[in-house]
């Protein structure tokens, strides 16, 4: 028997895991860090990545030798897999867009130290329809906005780069509404999330992959029986540095 190729196999287990994780259709979905480590003036650094919050596209730009600058956007449309038995077909989608402005610290002589902060909005739909013609359809649309900050340790050098980061969301609801109605807003929540980035690849082109979890400071301040969020954040994709 042939002995199975370990990259492969990694990158199988990878997929089928972020295949299992965007089956469902959570309210928070925490989007990809946008984790530039730029090191000078003039750097400009580009991801394009995809995974459990769906497709992620971001940037970042060194204004000085010590000062920086952030944006991206996250999309997602998925369509729950159901088992047979199941009685219902759940649907997400979401847009969000977030800015940030932060200052990077170069140490020895590939240590690096970023700390960015900023905010983002977006607005989100959740809808489930039921197989069943008695129960008909459900539709869920509310609008959030947030506020992070993100302070980074990592290594750069010319064929790899890793970081291990801690991020603090802070996540607020509009009201949530179905149809006509419109329900009281959720209470705002702050979500821990310690995330591990890693660059492979060359000077200018590195594949990037990207793991981490979200801890919320209140389980479900949500006002609809809906699930709260994801726990996880797996992301996998490309980098380019210019």
């Amino acid at each position: 028997m042939k002995n199975l190729n370990p990259q492969l196999l990694i990158s199988a287990i990878l997929i089928s895991v972020v295949l299992g994780i965007s089956a469902c259709a959570p309210v928070y979905v925490p989007n990809s860090a946008n984790i530039p480590l730029i090191k000078e003036k003039g750097e400009v650094k580009a991801n394009f990545s995809v995974g459990s919050h769906g497709l992620d596209i971001s940037a970042g730009l060194g204004v000085t030798d010590k000062i920086g600058v952030i944006g991206g956007a996250s999309f997602n449309a998925i369509e729950t897999p159901t088992p047979q038995d199941s009685i219902t077909i759940d649907n997400h989608s979401h847009n969000f867009y977030e800015f940030g402005v932060g200052r990077f610290l170069k140490f020895n002589e590939k240590g690096l130290f970023e700390i960015y902060a900023g905010g983002g909005f977006g607005n989100s739909v959740n809808r489930s329809n039921f197989f069943d013609d008695n129960l008909g359809k459900m539709l869920w649309e509310y609008n959030y906005y947030k506020i992070f900050i993100q302070p980074s340790i990592g290594v750069v050098t010319r064929n790899f780069e890793a970081a291990f980061t801690m991020r603090a969301n802070y996540v607020m609801f509009s009201a949530f509404k179905s149809g006509e109605n419109t329900h009281a807003s959720a209470d705002n929540n702050l979500f821990i999330e310690p995330i591990v980035t890693t660059k492979v690849g060359g000077e200018g082109f590195k594949f990037i992959l990207q793991l981490g979890l979200s801890f919320p400071a209140v389980q479900n301040p949500i006002p609809i029986d809906e699930d709260f969020h994801k726990p996880f954040l797996i992301s996998m994709g490309f980098n380019v540095s210019l």
